[in-house]
């Protein structure tokens, strides 16, 4: 397994135990309670709104990064870089 690969896989373990974290004290929120905000702040609802965006959006990250790590596993052993001595 590469470096990458090992960080990746303990970024989402801890993605993971984050949301179920978060479910278990949205669970214990009354329908009424996700409308409250402190003043000047976001409500309970508009931070699980962002909370769900930033999730979206790091997937795709990430899997936009994994597939750029593959890409360039060949190369670096047959294009470019190999001529460059930068092989690994």
């Amino acid at each position: 397994m590469s470096d990458f690969e090992a960080d990746n896989k303990e970024l989402l373990a801890d993605l993971d135990q984050s949301r179920a974290g978060l479910i278990l004290l949205v669970e214990e929120l009354r329908p009424e309670d996700f409308g409250q905000a402190r003043r000047g702040s976001w409500s309970i609802s508009k931070i699980l709104d962002h909370v769900i965006h930033s999730e979206r959006l790091y997937t795709q990250l990430v899997s936009t990064s994994r597939m750029l790590v593959k890409w360039q596993q060949p190369l670096m052993h047959h294009g470019p870089w190999t001529a460059l001595g930068r092989r690994s």
